[in-house]
């Protein structure tokens, strides 16, 4: 029993050193910075070396990164639209998916870099989670297989486009505000996809 105790203890500990290193890579992104070994451990108050027995090279820390920013994302947003549904969650999710992208810029254009692994678990859990995030909201808007997967396809291109482009410093026209057209372009495309998931089902 005993020694049981101090295995619980010593995973207990070790995940909460690897969280204290993820959200320390995660305020070093945020600052403009680039979330190295070295970089980590000196804000951790600690040597390079104390990393490589949680993380094995930079490639495995920013799975990992990628994964946690995934999990308290998908959190915060399903809390938020505890009992929205149908078009209005489905609009409400990708407003909000944008307005977290837009607050943390450096940090979703550093998630936007990582290649996709399906190999590694922790890019693997973390694509799942906002994968089924998003395809959650848009079951229950569109019927047909085919309508849902250019709808989760579309919305990524807006969500993600927006952040990509405001970041960049576009979309500062004062003729239309980047929100107004963000969510023309997102009725217009919802109003597109209803029509073509309407065809479909005239088609069966």
């Amino acid at each position: 029993m005993q020694a049981k105790n101090i295995e619980v203890i010593h995973m207990s500990r070790q995940i909460l050193l690897k969280d204290r290193i993820i959200q320390a890579a995660v305020a070093i992104i945020e600052a403009g910075g680039t979330p190295m070994f070295s970089t980590i451990s000196r804000r951790l108050g600690s040597r390079s070396q104390a990393l490589y027995p949680y993380f094995a090279n930079q490639t495995e820390l920013s799975f990992a990164i990628f994964d946690w920013v995934a999990r308290q994302l998908n959190d915060q947003i399903k809390t938020e639209l505890f009992g929205l549904s149908d078009r209005e969650g489905l609009i409400a999710l990708a407003v909000a998916m944008r307005r977290e992208g837009l607050a943390h810029v450096r940090l979703t254009q550093y998630l936007l870099s990582i290649p996709r692994d399906t190999a590694n678990a922790d890019m693997q859990q973390g694509t799942d989670l906002f994968r089924d995030l998003l395809g959650g909201m848009i079951r229950p808007v569109f019927q047909h297989s085919r309508v849902r997967l250019i709808a989760a396809r579309w919305l990524r291109d807006l969500i993600v486009g927006d952040v990509v482009n405001i970041g960049a410093g576009w979309f500062i026209d004062q003729g239309i505000s980047a929100d107004d057209s963000f969510e023309l372009a997102l009725t217009a495309s919802l109003d597109r996809l209803t029509l073509e998931d309407q065809q479909d089902t005239q088609d069966d």
